[in-house]
């Protein structure tokens, strides 16, 4: 009759709890069934990132495409860089895989040859031995090995519980691989930096290699412990049920100096994730609601007595009366007419810009390309499946939710960027109008000087306009145009600073110049 030990398990003796999903020589139906399965669905997944990738890189293109601002353009090319990574990422995470549960299998077939190679009826079989020590004639040996042979029984369940889930866990982490490589560019856009990929990698890395620390340490404690108690006294009975039970201490020491105690079960991973995100954005509700309540009632409460000046609430200059207030009500009311102007021009250009694309031949494809490629691989996933149409229709349908889920994130994505489009409209629209008055003060001077009407003078501008840009030295405008000219490349070093390039700054000028000339821009105050 086979007996079985916490060595079984740890050294890699019992199928079930082998992590090798790529050997299917095994005899075990159930195992290579699990084993058939994780294979299948993880070649389903990869096709259908593959789709969702390229999907990604047709509106990747089409943005690079339809962008004109130097700074969208730079973002556009970053983007398309971080898209290759995680294209070439779909392909060799399955070799990152494998060479991590080849490196661990290594670490403990050198191990488990090692326990051989100790002298046969010393080290073969733990339990057995503390088995037979336990009948002994010896109470002392017999007490202290029967209470170790207890604590053995019930150390070899909770590793065969703990090396079941971490298979499982195992398995998991090696079907969604390939999603989270498609998180990988998304993750680069928001903050330069990929959680999703990083957390996946630490988990998956630290939940194989803790296999052969737990190995070593086995190896360390319970067979010192045997040997311990051999000698037949009280002293060695106790020394030995110490250090069996160190056991666990040490596996503990170890992760938290190599960091591992980041791996958990996969029961413990999504239960501790949705308890920590559920958590987090609750505290954050009840924070900010505590802020904003406090701040209000301290605005609202006002001096506390006649010394305290700290919470009377401060008068904005537009809500003064008398020439102050109405100055600061004017300016205020034109900086937000610009910023409007700024935000409905970009608007309106990124409007007319997805109109030209719509009856193109790549914006129909675009059109289907995302639901196409999630349909064609969810049938396919649903098909490689079941084999047969019903799984087809079905994977056909769950790809079809998966494609909804990457619609609804790249929407999600569009307002964020629509948000900051409109912001960095308005914070372009400050930067600019210092220059753009100044330009409209010699603009009008100017036309004065040369006899010229400044509600058509636009065109005799232009020429002042091309010397500028073709980057003429001052000193060979004449004294009537140089102040004017001198303007004019104050305005184009603004508009480069806001990203507008060399090839749209002359048009970008000259919009300006007309404006002036339709009364849009005025002189400062």
């Amino acid at each position: 009759m086979q007996t079985y030990g916490p060595e079984t398990i740890l050294f890699n003796e019992l199928p079930l709890t082998d992590i090798n999903f790529f050997d299917f020589s095994i005899g075990s139906a159930t195992i290579k069934a699990i084993r058939e399965n994780i294979a299948i669905w993880y070649y389903a997944l990869r096709n259908l990132a593959i789709g969702l990738l390229l999907a990604m890189l047709i509106y990747v293109g089409i943005r690079m495409a339809l962008s004109t601002v130097a700074s969208e353009e730079a973002k556009y090319k970053k983007m398309l860089k971080d898209w290759v990574v995680s294209f070439v990422l779909v392909f060799l995470l399955q070799y990152i895989i494998i060479f991590t549960i080849n490196c661990n299998n290594g670490l403990v077939a050198i191990m488990n040859a090692a326990r051989q190679n100790v002298t046969a009826g010393s080290f073969d079989n733990v339990i057995n031995n503390f088995a037979t020590q336990a009948l002994g004639i010896s109470f002392v040996q017999g007490l202290g090995s029967s209470i170790v042979f207890c604590i053995l029984v019930g150390m070899t369940l909770s590793f065969l519980i703990f090396y079941i889930k971490r298979m499982l866990t195992i398995g998991f982490l090696i079907v969604i691989a390939p999603i989270v490589t498609i998180t990988y560019s998304i993750d680069k856009m928001g903050d330069n930096k990929s959680q999703a990929l990083d957390k996946w990698l630490k988990e998956f890395v630290y939940t194989i290699l803790i296999q052969p620390f737990q190995c070593l340490i086995y190896l360390i404690f319970a067979i010192t412990a045997l040997d311990v108690m051999k000698d037949n006294s009280i002293g060695s009975a106790v020394l030995g049920v110490v250090m069996i039970l160190f056991i666990h201490q040490a596996e503990d020491i170890v992760r938290s100096i190599f960091s591992f105690e980041h791996a958990h079960s996969l029961g413990s991973t999504l239960t501790t994730m949705a308890l920590a995100s559920t958590m987090t954005k609750a505290i954050g509700k009840v924070s900010d609601a505590k802020k904003g309540a406090s701040e209000g009632k301290a605005k609202a409460a006002g001096p506390v007595d006649g010394k305290d000046k700290q919470n009377k609430p401060k008068k904005k200059l537009a809500d003064r009366k008398g020439p102050v207030g109405a100055l600061a009500r004017t300016k205020a009311g034109q900086a937000a007419t610009k910023a409007g102007e700024a935000v409905s021009k970009k608007a309106a250009r990124a409007k007319a810009g997805a109109a030209r694309l719509k009856n193109t031949p790549v914006g129909k494809y675009l059109g289907l390309s995302a639901k196409g490629a999630a349909m064609i691989a969810g049938a396919a996933m649903g098909a490689g499946v079941s084999g047969n149409g019903k799984g087809a229709a079905a994977g056909g349908a769950l790809g079809m939710g998966i494609a909804g889920m990457a619609g609804g994130a790249w929407q999600s994505m569009s307002d964020k960027q629509a948000s900051k489009d409109a912001e960095e409209a308005r914070t372009n629209a400050e930067k600019l109008k210092e220059p753009q008055e100044n330009t409209a003060k010699e603009y009008h001077t100017w036309a004065q000087r040369t006899g010229l009407d400044p509600s058509s003078a636009a065109p005799n501008a232009q020429r002042i306009v091309q010397r500028v840009l073709a980057g003429e030295d001052m000193s060979s405008f004449d004294r009537t145009d140089r102040d004017f000219a001198q303007s004019i490349s104050n305005l184009e070093t603004a508009y480069k600073d806001v990203g507008v390039s060399s090839k749209n700054m002359e048009s970008q000028i000259m919009n300006t110049i007309n404006k002036i000339q339709n009364g849009e821009i005025n002189p400062p105050a």
